[in-house]
């Protein structure tokens, strides 16, 4: 008998009726004749409600109960959709992490796995049980863990993988489309997407599926649809794509709240890129797209873009730094968003960049900074143009 496993989100436990069609839909997957696995993340209401009244308590001191108080959301999550189906006529049990047998790492927040044993999932679903995990959690050395942002996806991928199901399932807002409806309203949804396209879209900030769980699937081809709970139709992300194989670029994604960074270097001194970025991995700065500007007996700047949310921790650790990194001045500006074009035939195609450079000129949309990849290229430019900039490469590539 074929096994999938549904990852059901916390958008579809939002209310009754969406914990209705939740169940419903993982009803027609049982008539289906699959054995069916589910992992629930959470119940955002009863999460706010859990952790507002710790609110004023600082985050370090809290990771272990934090934990327990997020698994609780899961676990009320699990037992909802257990009892739901049970309405509906079918034998259907709850599991936390440790009936499971989901071992992680001893991190308590943004814990990651480290071993599954299936053995008491494998029991049920022979017994004909529809088996509802709480997505959210873990177990080491008998505390409980957080699994973190992308974790309950990461989990249903990697139970597909031990149970050899055919797919996982992602029940989330929406399918995976060319462009942001709401900035893009002529936005196709994508009947495939490659794993590395989908890692694109995930890393620029579409939010239907963590990297985490992108590269777990790619890792063990692991394949998954992405659908809302109304629609007939998702998105496949999997290795191949049957079709479309002839589009070049397969959407344009876009990432706001950016921020530019500038060091500069008086044409004496010794630029070391490694101690600059080193320092700022250390205390956890992301660095995205970087650009070194070196000319001879001149000033040399080194610019690279950051999230806004990291942007006064940033300036704080360059000031701390700045006599060990060596560097005169930094400078920044704010107001920026990043527009990129995403296709994995980009890297057979010559032109694609030189396309896309040609239309923002033509658009009058200046460019600040670029990033490439085989199957991405990035620009970063003034936000008030984010909108206009994603519109006119949707139409540039024909993607409606």
């Amino acid at each position: 008998m074929k096994t999938v496993i549904v990852k059901v989100g916390v958008s579809a436990m939002q209310s009754e009726e969406r914990i209705e069609q939740a169940a419903h839909y993982i009803e027609k997957l049982k008539e289906e004749n699959y054995r069916v696995v589910v992992v629930a993340s959470g119940m955002a209401k009863e999460q706010a409600i859990l952790l507002a009244p710790i609110a004023k308590w600082t985050k370090d001191a809290l990771q272990r109960e934090q934990a327990m108080l997020m698994a609780t959301s899961s676990q009320i999550a699990a037992s909802s959709l257990a009892v739901a189906l049970q309405a509906r006529g079918h034998a259907s049990t709850a599991l936390t992490a440790q009936q499971a047998g989901i071992a992680t790492d001893a991190r308590y927040q943004n814990a990651r796995l480290t071993a599954i044993n299936t053995t008491k999932i494998e029991t049920l679903l022979a017994q004909g049980s529809i088996v509802t995990i709480a997505g959210r959690q873990g177990m080491a050395n008998g505390e409980i863990t957080s699994l973190g942002d992308g974790g309950s996806a990461t989990l249903a991928v990697a139970l597909a993988h031990h149970l050899q199901a055919t797919h996982v399932v992602v029940l989330a807002k929406d399918s995976i489309y060319t462009a942001d409806q709401q900035l893009v309203p002529n936005a196709q949804r994508m009947t495939e997407i490659s794993f590395d396209e989908m890692l694109e879209f995930a890393h620029l900030g579409a939010n239907l599926l963590h990297p985490r769980a992108v590269e777990l699937a790619k890792k063990h081809n692991v394949a998954i649809l992405i659908q809302a709970l109304m629609e007939q139709q998702g998105t496949w992300v999997k290795g191949e794509k049957d079709m479309e194989k002839e589009m070049i670029v397969r959407g344009v994604a876009y990432e706001a709240d950016i921020v530019r960074l500038t060091v500069g270097y008086e044409a004496e001194q010794e630029v070391s890129l490694a101690a600059l970025f080193t320092t700022l991995a250390e205390h956890r700065i992301n660095v995205d797209i970087i650009v070194q500007a070196v000319m001879n007996h001149a000033q040399q700047t080194v610019s690279f873009s950051i999230d806004k949310a990291q942007f006064a921790e940033a300036l704080k650790v360059l000031e701390d730094n700045k006599q060990a990194l060596g560097f005169s001045f930094a400078d920044f500006e704010i107001g920026l968003a990043k527009v990129s074009i995403i296709g994995s035939a980009m890297a057979s195609n010559p032109g694609v960049a030189a396309r896309m450079f040609d239309r923002l000129r033509k658009e009058k949309i200046m460019v600040k900074m670029v990033s490439t990849s085989e199957i991405k290229v990035s620009v970063v430019v003034p936000q008030d143009e984010m909108v206009h900039a994603a519109q006119a490469l949707h139409d540039e590539y024909h993607l409606a």
